[in-house]
């Protein structure tokens, strides 16, 4: 493992730190270039995604979740976007737990100086066209967390590609009842849950679902 800079590490599949759910796949990335705190391999993950225009009720929802979701001992997955995601970013911090955030662009130098972030990218430039970035994080984190709650989601979204990566996984995927109040903005909720995706309203209930009363194995 070689360090870039201060804080900043390149971690390679064959590093202990590197995320089991990720060596997993057909494809991995070979490196992962991450700053703030070390990566919890043997936490529990949960990808919460959602609207970048979310409505209020849907940034409260996504911020109170991560919150309990943080008090229960569970770690959040979440990518960079603006709206659901960084509401559950902040709840997460609220409830003094670190939070995985994927990049789909090289790390930013400045900013993003949230403590719990730890920030993550497969990508060292930008090399690679936009949309295949996107389509590369939004996989990343649909296989990194155990389950994937969407909050509230357009049908064309970067969460409806994060949801299509959990379910190709075999991961459970979840929607927030708060996420099918409005009509055109939550069209990608409401064809998950006419899939047969299962609506909860808070973490507990999700909890419950997945047996996770009890705190995480390690």
């Amino acid at each position: 493992m070689k360090r870039c800079c201060s804080n900043v590490r390149t971690i390679t599949i064959n590093d202990e730190e590197y995320p089991r759910q990720l060596a997993g796949l057909c494809l991995p990335p070979q490196v992962l270039v991450t700053r703030g705190p070390r990566i919890p391999t043997t936490a529990r993950l949960l990808t919460i995604t959602g609207s970048r225009s979310p409505s209020f009720l849907a940034r409260q929802a996504a911020y109170d979740f991560a919150a309990a979701s943080a008090r229960a001992g569970t770690h959040l997955v979440v990518s960079c976007n603006i709206g659901v995601d960084r509401h559950a970013l902040y709840g997460a911090w609220e409830g003094r737990r670190e939070t995985l955030v994927l990049f789909d662009t090289p790390l930013p130098r400045y900013g993003w100086h949230i403590p719990s972030a730890i920030l993550i990218t497969p990508f060292i430039d930008d090399v690679l066209d936009v949309h295949s970035r996107r389509a590369s994080c939004a996989s990343l984190c649909g296989s990194l967390g155990e389950a994937t709650l969407v909050i509230e989601a357009a049908t064309s979204s970067s969460s409806i590609a994060i949801a299509s990566a959990a379910l190709d996984g075999g991961k459970e995927v979840f929607v927030h009842t708060v996420g099918l109040a409005r009509a055109r903005e939550s069209g990608g909720s409401r064809l998950l849950a006419e899939m047969g995706a299962p609506l909860v309203s808070s973490y507990e209930e999700l909890a419950c679902h997945l047996g996770w009363d009890g705190p995480p194995v390690v």
